[in-house]
């Protein structure tokens, strides 16, 4: 992370979760409020930041959260049971691709199968 000035995102599966600004990125993200939400993400959660000066920070943070419409920025710190339900709502995401790819390559061997196959 750059000791700059600038906008950060905190994402998971091209999901925008926070969107942040600080004068030390750097600084901000050591010290920040939401990292045990973050941590939830496991190995999906990304930092994305966006190096910017100071005077333009405030106003670029608030057309993005306008734009994105983040859910954390809205929310307090999520406790047990709204960590659980971030948690698998991730996890359910997972699974749901897998199961989708699983079921484009089952079909694309039954096609094999059947025309050159069979």
């Amino acid at each position: 992370m750059p000791s700059e000035a600038g906008i950060y995102y905190m994402t998971a599966f091209w999901v925008v979760f926070y969107v942040g600004k600080s004068k030390n990125i750097r600084s901000r993200w050591r010290k920040h409020h939401k990292f045990n939400q973050f941590e939830i993400l496991g190995i999906f959660g990304r930092v994305h930041y966006k190096i910017m000066p100071e005077s333009q920070l405030h106003t670029y943070e608030k057309n993005e959260i306008t734009r994105l419409n983040p859910p954390w920025n809205y929310s307090k710190t999520l406790g047990f049971w709204g960590l659980i339900a971030l948690f698998m709502s991730i996890w359910g995401r997972v699974i749901y691709y897998i199961v989708i790819t699983a079921l484009i390559i089952s079909f694309g061997a039954y096609l094999i199968w059947f025309f050159y196959i069979h």
